[in-house]
């Protein structure tokens, strides 16, 4: 937890911390009180074994998708400040 928040801190412009660590903080107790109450009923349902395969599915998709935006996003950043420095 502590590499993760270091990390979103380091990505972000100083003059953005302050928001950017509150809505870390917002969607963290956000999607752990509602996973509680969505992956219990889940759980329920369909029985614990199956519910970790479903999540562990939904997660890889997560990365795969977060992960493919972060690239993309910083290849545009990238070729952009070099044009900035060209101009």
């Amino acid at each position: 937890m502590p590499s993760l928040m270091t990390w979103m801190l380091n990505v972000v412009t100083s003059d953005r911390r302050s928001g950017a660590s509150a809505t870390f903080y917002n969607m963290l107790d956000i999607g752990t009180s509602s996973g509680i109450i969505l992956l219990g009923s889940v759980a329920g349902s369909i029985g614990y074994i199956n519910m970790y395969y479903y999540v562990i599915g939904v997660m890889i998709i997560f990365i795969a998708f977060f992960m493919f935006n972060h690239f993309v996003l910083q290849k545009k950043v990238k070729k952009q400040n070099q044009q900035e420095e060209l101009a």
